[in-house]
Order: C-alpha cells, then sequence, then structure tokens
C-alpha cells in the first residue's frame, strides 16, 4: 500500500536508507552508507528497528514486530514510493537486523 506520510523534502522517497533515517528522527546528514552494503547487527528481530534485505540488490526498512509477523515501512520497495507490508520473521529474503 503506497502512503504520503511527510513532504518530500523531509526525506528522498526513493531512497530507503533516506526514509528509514527520516523515520527514526535521525538527521539526514548523517551517513548510514547504502543499504546492499549495511552489516546487519542482529539475526533475531527485536521489538522494531531496521531490517535489512536482499530485495533490488539491498533494502532496508523500519520494522515493528507483531508476533511471527513484521509490520514494515519503507520508501523505494515500490520505485520512489512510501509503502508498508508484512512479512514473516522467518522470510527467506531477510538478511538481518539492526
Amino acid at each position: 500500500m503506497a502512503l504520503n506520510l511527510a513532504r518530500s523534502e523531509d526525506f528522498d522517497p526513493c531512497s530507503c536508507v533516506s526514509y528509514f533515517k527520516w523515520r527514526i528522527g535521525l538527521s539526514q546528514s548523517i551517513s548510514l552508507g547504502n543499504a546492499k552494503d549495511i552489516f546487519p547487527w542482529y539475526l533475531e528481530p527485536r521489538d522494531s528497528g531496521m531490517v535489512i534485505t536482499y530485495e533490488g540488490g539491498g533494502h532496508v526498512a523500519y520494522y515493528e514486530k507483531e508476533g511471527d509477523l513484521l509490520h514494515i515501512y519503507e520508501a523505494n520497495f515500490v520505485p520512489c514510493s512510501v509503502s508498508t507490508r508484512k512479512l514473516g520473521t522467518n522470510s527467506s529474503v531477510i538478511r538481518g537486523y539492526r
């Protein structure tokens, strides 16, 4: 589902990393690097945080854990759009968590 959650000047909707930083209140001037290069710290999800996936060569999103599901909030999974979806915590697309 595509959403319009913020003004375009708050984050780049064509960047999953930019959206993640906006979502957690991190300054856009702080570099996290490219999604494909972000190293996971955890193999199991916590209550909320960053999920790192293999999708598109590397993708990050903000998640909130709901039992065995992750409610994903992300940008650029649908090109240059903000969207939400649910993934199982055991999904093969998940590389890890931060």
